[in-house]
């Protein structure tokens, strides 16, 4: 009986050791399970970036793992990119409006890596405007695919409160960018029609704005200094004027905005990490008698080659900067640190003694100038073309970033 449980023990210690051996081979296999590295554009893929076109062909491109293969999925079709070393480029044709795709990478093990993103190709589109007004005549300007075929079709159409139209109304196009100013407006809502025939599309690109003539009462005032603009730095100061018992608000107000300041009758805001692409804005007031007011102007922030800024401080036109601040700017990607320490600089005029450092940990690079900045005056940062991203070969700035700020009186 004692060698029989001896035997069974035995046993057992053997299946052990050859359940220990088999889990220990296993843990050795060198398997790779790790989805390969892909970006786009240079933009984190966990912002799921969005951006805004008025040509129907957009070339995508990122960065990859070497030896993985990417491809881009549209509805239905999907096309191969082309992968060199660890960057990829793949071309694509929009549909109107907004487009989803989404972007796939494979290695060759077959571990995949993937994001979605929104593309929009605004064929046309109405970007600024005011509602509601006390006048019959209003200037509205939008975008337009600058292509002939599309943009000699622009027809802008109104109907009127009665029923009656106002067409046509004429619109210059320059660029991507239509301007035009309607008269003619009737007591209440004025539906303004904005279309365009795009090859490929059967039928007519459009979109649709209401427009609130109120004649008879007192209407809030409120607008915006900038109008339709596209703008580089991911950083700006939105301005205007409105009724001086007004309060403005603007919309949609992201996390990084600062607050609205308004004095006699002026307001500014601070608006930071501008998407690139369309950032559309709503300023509105509401007056004493509760009238509101809105107004509408988009800035559209320009795709550059990477590298990109995802933040600077103080903002562009920054004003009342304290005397003591640096001057901070977030990339988003890594960079080569002796490059953005070389080719940061600050200005008054003359050169502003400053050491410049760059955390890799943060993508960020600070200057701090060797001594406090001067009061009630204007400072000009630059980010010279020598700025170049920790790429092999490495990408440098598309073209030199300045910005001016002033200090505090």
């Amino acid at each position: 009986m004692k060698r029989l449980l001896v035997s069974t023990s035995l046993f057992k210690l053997m299946v052990l050791v050859a359940l220990v051996m088999l889990l220990s081979s296993c843990g050795s296999t060198d398997l790779d399970e790790i989805s390969p590295a892909l970006t786009f554009d240079g933009v984190s893929i966990n912002n799921s970036p969005s951006a805004v076109t008025t040509t129907p062909t957009r070339t995508l491109s990122g960065t990859v793992e070497p030896g993985a293969t990417v491809e881009v999925t549209q509805g239905t079709s999907t096309t191969q990119a082309t992968v060199t070393g660890d960057l990829w480029t793949a071309e694509v044709t929009l549909q109107p409006g907004v487009n989803l795709l989404t972007v796939s990478a494979a290695d060759a093990r077959g571990n995949q890596g993937l994001f979605s993103l929104a593309l929009t190709y605004d064929a046309v589109s109405i970007e600024s405007y005011t509602t509601p007004i006390a006048t019959t005549s209003l200037d509205v300007s939008g975008l337009v695919d600058p292509d002939p075929a599309v943009s000699s079709s622009l027809a802008l159409e109104v109907t009127l409160p009665d029923k009656s139209t106002l067409t046509p109304v004429p619109a210059a196009v320059v660029d991507d960018t239509w301007t035009a100013t309607i008269s003619g407006l009737q007591e209440g809502d004025n539906a303004l029609r904005a279309s365009v025939s795009v090859p490929g599309v059967t039928d007519p690109v459009e979109v649709l704005l209401t427009l609130k003539v109120n004649l008879t009462d007192s209407i809030a005032s409120v607008a915006f200094d900038q109008g339709l603009s596209s703008v580089v730095l991911p950083a700006q100061i939105l301005k205007g004027s409105a009724d001086a018992d007004a309060a403005v608000k603007l919309s949609p107000l992201p996390i990084e905005t600062l607050p609205i300041t308004a004095v006699a009758g002026v307001w500014s805001a601070t608006v930071e990490n501008l998407s690139v692409g369309k950032n559309p804005f709503t300023a509105s007031v509401t007056d004493p008698t509760s009238n509101k007011t809105t107004v509408t102007r988009s800035l559209l922030r320009v795709e550059q080659t990477p590298p990109l800024l995802e933040n600077i401080s103080p903002a562009k036109d920054a004003t009342g900067v304290a005397a003591t601040d640096n001057i901070v700017v977030v990339f988003n990607e890594a960079m080569t640190a002796a490059s953005v320490e070389g080719n940061l600089t600050l200005s008054d005029g003359t050169s502003v003694p400053a050491t410049v450092t760059y955390d890799e940990s943060t993508l960020t690079a600070t200057l701090d100038p060797i001594a406090d900045l001067a009061p009630s005056t204007t400072y000009t940062v630059t980010l010279d073309t020598g700025v170049t991203d920790a790429r092999t070969p490495p990408n440098n700035l598309p073209q030199a970033l300045t910005w001016s700020f002033t200090t505090v009186p």
